[in-house]
């Protein structure tokens, strides 16, 4: 995919800011506007080098971009937050919404030592010891249950898009991966679907449960019981990823935080970084 012009992603952004201001019913006027995740990589407005580990929880290693956006009704101040790496792995965006998960008063008792969960197209296992962020591992999970799901031979048998429910099928994919490996068992959701006749409800949240249950395994193993595990997302995803987490043994190091914390955890995490910059 061909990397967007500034002008490009001006336009785009002048479009949003004019929805805000027209959903909150007041005259468009100059204000700060943060901006992280892929918008400052080499496909988006601003390229920015990587943060290194470890990464302070409270976003004073961040690199910051600078910019402004010129709009009829003046300047909008824009600034760019970068991503952190380590040899082998980068996140971008993610680091903000930990910043703001980590400061929540319902989270600050696990900044000594835990393990944090966020699911999605690309999850993140992000590992957090004396206030730093000390390790974290990427697990391409939604993007794989999206591609099997439409483009490999499975999407005879798991259908259309549907919610996903923590039901029984799902529960015998968290088991299967975890015990007999992802790859030797991805083929079990058609063996389901054409030798049992099972549904294709049941066999794409069979699937869903292959492939959480696979990098939930690996965390799990990864790190001592006595660590606490912190459960970011979505409602939905949470219930997934709660479930699969109590099939393998790990409810009880397990904590959910709930979704009106992580839902703006991303946006506190941006205040807390730039509060820090000089004015």
């Amino acid at each position: 995919m061909a990397a967007k012009s500034p002008s490009e992603f001006g336009a785009i952004l002048q479009d949003a800011i004019r929805a805000l201001f027209l959903q909150a019913s007041a005259a468009p006027a100059p204000i700060p506007v943060s901006l992280s995740g892929m918008v400052v990589s080499s496909l988006g407005w601003m390229q920015l080098p990587y943060a290194a580990l470890p990464f302070p929880l409270d976003g004073s290693q961040s690199v910051i971009g600078e910019d402004q956006l010129v709009c009829a009704h003046g300047a909008h101040p824009l600034f760019f937050i970068s991503g952190v790496s380590t040899r082998e792995d980068a996140m971008r965006g993610e680091e903000c919404e930990i910043v703001g998960l980590f400061s929540a008063a319902d989270t600050r008792r696990f900044r000594e030592h835990a393990v944090a969960i966020l699911p999605g197209t690309h999850s993140k296992s992000i590992e957090v010891r004396n206030g730093q962020v000390t390790a974290f591992r990427t697990f391409l999970t939604g993007e794989l249950f999206d591609l099997l799901c439409r483009h490999s031979v499975l999407r005879h048998s798991v259908g259309a898009d549907a919610p996903v429910e923590a039901d029984e099928y799902f529960e015998m994919g968290v088991r299967r991966s975890s015990e007999r490996g992802l790859l030797g068992s991805l083929f079990s959701v058609r063996a389901r679907d054409i030798l049992e006749g099972v549904s294709e409800e049941h066999c794409r949240g069979y699937l869903s449960g292959l492939l959480i249950g696979d990098e939930l395994a690996t965390i799990a193993a990864s790190h001592p019981a006595s660590v606490p595990l912190v459960l970011g997302g979505s409602s939905s995803l949470q219930r997934l990823y709660h479930r699969a987490l109590e099939v393998l043994g790990a409810g009880p190091r397990t904590n959910a935080i709930p979704e009106a914390t992580t839902a703006r955890a991303a946006s506190l995490g941006h205040w807390q970084i730039l509060r820090r910059l000089p004015e």
